[in-house]
């Protein structure tokens, strides 16, 4: 790729699982950790994981794909014979913006558009061979990442998981805070910007 890729994702999460690890063992020796420290910390994570989303990966078909192009995959994948709109606010996005991503997505073989039995106006879409190929790919790199993950985490103590969620809350709720200051009145998990899941 043009610039240095932020490499394997079980990697990444390796280094992650060990500064929180780190942080976690010297925040529980001082009692108190600093928070520009902490702030550093949570920022170098968010653009490990901005960089990740820009970077496209091969699931088995050849081409490589966004991790927004696998979501809709995998969307699909979960949902066959889903509508436009529904897909939309299965992925929290415009239906003008799903449309675009089932374009792309179909020019790379990995999903149809059908009409719907007794309904020649609805429209539904499955995924192709390629398309189910992607999708088991994702799951499998899911897995494997999943038990990396899990044996890292399996090493922290009770209270150290107990602190790990206290943090991850307190970093969804400024989150959701956030996003209700860019999209007022619209509640963060019905956002455009909700979690849509692991790429």
């Amino acid at each position: 790729m043009g610039r240095r890729s932020p490499g394997d994702l079980g990697d990444f999460l390796k280094s992650l699982t060990k500064l929180l690890l780190s942080w976690l063992t010297i925040s529980m020796k001082t009692k108190i950790a600093q928070p520009a420290e902490l702030i550093d910390l949570f920022v170098v994570v968010l653009n490990k994981f901005a960089a990740l989303e820009r970077s496209p990966r091969d699931f088995g078909t050849g081409d490589k794909l966004f991790p927004s192009e696998i979501h809709v995959v995998e969307a699909i994948g979960k949902h066959p014979g889903i509508n436009m709109t529904d897909l939309a606010s299965e992925l929290g996005v415009s239906k003008p913006a799903v449309t675009q991503m089932i374009a792309k997505i179909m020019k790379k073989d990995l999903v149809e558009r059908y009409n719907g039995e007794g309904n020649r106006k609805r429209v539904l879409l499955r995924l192709t061979k390629s398309g189910w190929l992607a999708f088991r790919g994702h799951e499998e790199l899911h897995k494997r990442m999943d038990v990396d993950l899990m044996s890292h985490l399996g090493q922290l103590t009770s209270r150290e998981q107990g602190l790990l969620a206290r943090v991850f809350e307190g970093m969804a709720a400024y989150a959701d805070r956030a996003i209700e200051e860019r999209t007022p009145g619209v509640p963060p998990d019905r956002s455009p910007h909700r979690k849509r899941g692991r790429a």
